[in-house]
């Protein structure tokens, strides 16, 4: 017996409607997955904005030049720029921070970057709540989720600091290498950079690598006894601004022998005759610089959907000090 014309067309209008159904599915499983920052809507061109700096550190030099170099582009811009910071100096409390600011629903978080899986968690998080994050100074290892870093080329700033050294040493040197902490990004970068530049200089040796847990006291212990124990090193290199005053001071006390300093300073940093005329070669970074431009990336994106590049190098500059090798 032949299907009846009105059986045909339920059968018809059945299988189109599960079709439908079928391609509402698909679409509903497609907006379940994570939203990256990119998609966000465009805020309303006179809409105020409020961006959060979340610091590694309390009273962090470094993050209080940050935070003023926001501010002073956040003023013209209908902007409010907070700045907080972790109590314990800690990851821990950092991603804490990130995670009430988020909940709170901030349009913008700036913080510094780490390898730790937590906050590359809340960074997650807070971009599928559609709150963009930039990263200053160091960045994530594998910064899929967070909208842009803003800082140093450190890889090659790292560079530029071993090029000034062969310079200062016509391509003879013993070196001694104080950092920050193992397995920070920007560190990795800085000390890597440096290796590199050195491979064109043979007679260039690195004999010793210490950590100084970014502790000025520690840095200079950690300066000494390369010296100590290395009597053949003839220059230090220094890779964050905390360990480079701490080495000065080391070396500014070690007067049996002439020691050519390499660190790092930020722009707006010490400045104290003794401490320059013993590092003799400054990497310069400008913290106010990339709080300013962490605040025109947020704001221009937000209000105006300009996309920026996943990197925004700020420069780093070189200077010279005087004094004593």
């Amino acid at each position: 017996m032949r299907p009846s014309p009105t059986l045909i067309l339920r059968v018809s209008l059945t299988l189109l409607i599960a079709a439908m159904l079928g391609g509402l599915a698909a679409n509903l499983q497609i907006s379940r997955q994570p939203v990256i920052a990119a998609d966000i809507p465009v805020r309303a061109a006179n809409s105020p904005l409020r961006f959060l700096i979340v610091s590694p550190a309390q009273d962090h030099p470094f993050w209080t030049e940050v935070h003023r170099g926001a501010s002073a582009a956040a003023a013209a811009r209908n902007v409010t720029v907070e700045l907080q910071g972790a109590r314990r100096a800690s990851v821990e409390e950092q991603v804490q921070l990130i995670d009430m600011a988020a909940a709170a629903q901030v349009d913008g978080i700036i913080t510094q970057g780490a390898a730790d899986p937590a906050l590359a968690e809340v960074v997650a998080k807070a971009a599928d709540r559609g709150i963009p994050v930039i990263t200053v100074e160091t960045d994530m290892p594998a910064p899929d989720r967070r909208l842009a870093y803003v800082g140093s080329d450190n890889y090659q700033a790292g560079r530029l600091a071993a090029e000034e050294l062969i310079l200062r040493t016509g391509g003879r040197a013993v070196v001694g290498v104080v950092r920050g902490h193992l397995g920070s990004e920007a560190d990795d970068l800085r000390l890597q950079g440096f290796r590199d530049a050195l491979a064109v200089a043979p007679e260039v040796q690195i004999v010793a690598v210490m950590p100084s847990q970014l502790n000025r006291s520690v840095a200079g212990q950690r300066a000494l006894q390369i010296l100590q124990e290395h009597p053949e090193v003839t220059a230090l290199y220094a890779t964050t601004e905390v360990d480079s005053i701490g080495v000065a001071q080391a070396v500014e006390s070690f007067e049996s022998r002439q020691v050519l300093v390499v660190g790092w300073r930020t722009e707006q940093g010490w400045d104290r005759a003794s401490l320059s005329g013993v590092i003799r070669v400054s990497m310069v970074e400008d913290p106010q610089a990339m709080g300013r431009t962490a605040v025109e990336v947020l704001e221009a994106y937000l209000r105006r959907d300009v996309r920026p590049d996943r990197e925004v190098f700020i420069p780093v500059t070189v200077k010279s000090g005087g004094g004593r090798r």
